[in-house]
């Protein structure tokens, strides 16, 4: 699909084309949260130890869910406050139930200091693989193929200096991916669970 919308030039070795696709998809994912994307990693907090390793995948954090306290209403207590890691650099040694965390590099940082062993819930978006067959399927939704087509054609304009079909193809990639909903829009139609508080006035 690439390769003819470049008026079906036959110039490019498979392993140019493989980048290029990659390229793109790459690009996609990092456009709008995917589902198929999300993952789930639960971390045993030790007690004494406030640095953890990220998963090797980790892309961008969605949520910190400690397990092992109570549910408060509508669900507070539970999920952890992310702070920037420079906030964690005025705080004491002070031992607890871990109620904050910060990323920074490849590791999590985990305030207070556990003062016993835990259960931590890390929901985050993992990142993409890198498709290495071409058999391999795309771990995103079917709505994206014709946007990955058009991206990576525009990459393949882009290598052989052809402006007019990169610019093109620039410009339907960005329109359709303006237009399509994201997995999270999806999952946002369904308004049967949302409710309506009143709050009652003091006499």
């Amino acid at each position: 699909m690439a390769t003819s919308m470049l008026r079906g030039r036959t110039d490019f070795a498979s392993s140019e084309l493989s980048l290029y696709a990659n390229l793109a998809l790459q690009d996609m994912a990092s456009r709008h949260p995917h589902r198929p994307l999300e993952s789930t990693q639960t971390l045993s907090v030790t007690s004494g130890t406030t640095t953890y390793s990220l998963p090797t995948d980790f892309e961008s954090v969605i949520a910190l869910s400690n397990l092992s306290t109570e549910v408060g209403w509508f669900g507070r207590g539970r999920n952890l406050d992310q702070k920037d890691v420079a906030w964690f650099d005025s705080r004491t040694t002070a031992s607890g139930t871990p109620d904050c965390f910060a990323l920074y590099g490849d590791l999590m940082f985990v305030h207070p200091n556990p003062n016993s062993d835990q259960s931590l819930v890390l929901r985050y978006q993992a990142t993409i693989p890198t498709l290495l067959s071409s058999t391999s399927t795309a771990p995103l939704g079917e709505r994206y193929g014709w946007p990955w087509a058009v991206k990576t054609a525009e990459f393949l304009a882009a290598a052989r200096n052809d402006i007019e079909i990169e610019a093109m193809c620039r410009n339907r990639y960005l329109s359709v991916m303006g237009s399509t909903p994201s997995d999270q829009a999806h999952r946002q139609r369904d308004k049967g669970n949302m409710r309506v508080r009143f709050q009652r006035r003091a006499e």
